[in-house]
């Protein structure tokens, strides 16, 4: 979703305010989160909460949560995933400032000082989806993929791949 003026926010102001801000947004209005799921029906709501991380660093406690419809990778079929994100942000003009974010910060650089929250929320809920999509343990599509390999529901050890394991010994000719 393009920021509009109004969602663009001066960070040094909303912290010196201890501000806290709730916002709703259709997931049909993120277009990388909305390329990602089957259909982008629903909203995300987030949560920002602007402090100062050090004594001159503006910060944000984020809280993004959503019900995504995502495609099950192993039977294909849509299903509905709660996907949820917190964060500690602080802002920081260039990478010089990051030496002064406090552990437990992720530094992130804004050139202007103000930040677009529906542009952070999008980043979040993409970084809170699942790498491969699939339908919880104890669902007909589970229980037939733990049947398709033989196993008993219990976790399947990967094969080892050692593709130099041989070169040590064709060094020595």
């Amino acid at each position: 979703m393009p920021a509009t003026p109004a969602d663009k926010v001066d960070v040094e102001a909303l912290a010196a305010e201890g501000a806290t801000l709730d916002r709703h947004y259709p997931l049909d209005r993120f277009p990388r989160l909305a390329d990602v799921l089957v259909t982008a029906d629903g909203e995300a709501v987030a949560r920002f909460h602007f402090l100062y991380a050090a004594e001159d660093v503006p910060a944000c406690e984020l809280m993004v949560e959503a019900v995504a419809n995502l495609r099950c990778e192993r039977c294909l079929e849509s299903f509905r995933q709660p996907i949820a994100s917190q964060a500690r942000i602080a802002f920081v003009a260039d990478e010089s400032g990051e030496s002064r974010v406090p552990e437990g910060f992720e530094a992130v650089t804004l050139d202007s000082g103000r930040l677009s929250l529906s542009e952070l929320a999008e980043d979040e809920l993409l970084l809170s989806l699942p790498v491969v999509a699939l339908h919880e343990q104890g669902t007909p599509c589970a229980d037939r993929g733990a049947q398709a390999k033989g196993d008993a529901g219990g976790p399947e050890k990967p094969e080892t791949h050692r593709p130099f394991a041989g070169l040590k010994e064709l060094l020595k000719h």
